[in-house]
């Protein structure tokens, strides 16, 4: 890969958003990290530690789930984990990093890899945290508007890649304090880290319990309408948390007595909830 341009991202979906800009072009490669670094233990960062960890915290949930216990679709999950660090450690190609601090996924992603690089300051950064100018084509008329987005995977694949051109080195004091952040995260030990005005923090898995319980309607809903209501509630300007995260969490309020459930707990999709009759926390 030494003289191709390697593109690293943080989610598949951007991933797949760049893959389809630079389609045609074999010199642009592009690796994407599908390992949710919000979750689990990082310190160190150990691909059996995080198995076993997902694995617990998962164990009643099927739906959709990439970090499935020890099913051929888990394997191949943490296979590919594997790949994108092997890939990302061994290419001597430059390397242009994408990520916007809004989403907990990208933002962890990004300072694992930055801690991870033997010359972090040499690598490009796109950061499009502050969102990216656009023009649509309206009736023959040029309309400006200004996209923030939440995710890189919002993104067209034709938004994402005029930012190319932006791409930059990391100041010292920025990189210095990315690695310092991400040193604290790993060493407070907890395994949870969320968001909270554009900074990252770690908390215990119970911070959004009080809320779920407040959305769980009195009458039977299926889950995956409760967890869809969740989401919209902690992504108005950041992504705070994933879908399967908050349905563990579900579970776990059920478990305690809180939720009632009805049908098969491990698809949201077919799962119903209602709240227990003055249950509180």
């Amino acid at each position: 890969m030494a003289n191709k341009t390697v593109h690293v991202t943080f989610t598949e979906s951007a991933g797949g958003s760049l893959r389809f800009a630079l389609r045609g072009n074999p010199d642009e490669i592009v690796l994407a990290l599908p390992d949710d670094l919000s979750l689990g233990p990082i310190s160190p960062y150990d691909l059996e530690t995080r198995k076993k960890y997902f694995k617990s915290l998962f164990a009643e949930i099927e739906d959709e789930g990439d970090y499935m216990t020890l099913s051929a679709e888990a394997e191949k999950f943490w296979e590919r984990v594997e790949a994108f660090w092997k890939q990302v450690s061994e290419t001597e190609a430059e390397k242009i990093v994408w990520f916007t601090r809004r989403s907990v996924f990208e933002y962890t992603g990004f300072l694992e890899l930055l801690s991870r690089e033997k010359n972090p300051s040499e690598l490009l950064i796109v950061d499009l945290t502050e969102g990216l100018n656009i023009v649509h084509e309206r009736k023959e008329q040029e309309v400006p508007e200004r996209v923030v987005p939440i995710s890189l995977g919002e993104l067209r694949p034709e938004w994402l890649i005029s930012r190319k051109d932006t791409a930059r080195h990391l100041t010292e004091e920025e990189l210095a304090y990315y690695l310092c952040r991400w040193e604290e995260l790993k060493k407070d030990g907890r395994l949870f880290r969320t968001l909270w005005r554009g900074q990252l923090y770690a908390e215990t898995p119970d911070l959004f319990d009080e809320l779920i319980l407040e959305t769980v309607p009195g009458t039977w809903t299926i889950a995956a309408r409760v967890v869809g209501e969740m989401l919209g509630k902690l992504s108005e300007e950041y992504n705070l948390a994933g879908d399967m995260f908050l349905y563990s969490r579900l579970l776990k309020l059920a478990k305690d007595g809180l939720i009632e459930t009805e049908g098969e707990r491990r698809t949201m999709r077919f799962l119903k909830v209602r709240k227990v009759p003055d249950s509180s926390l």
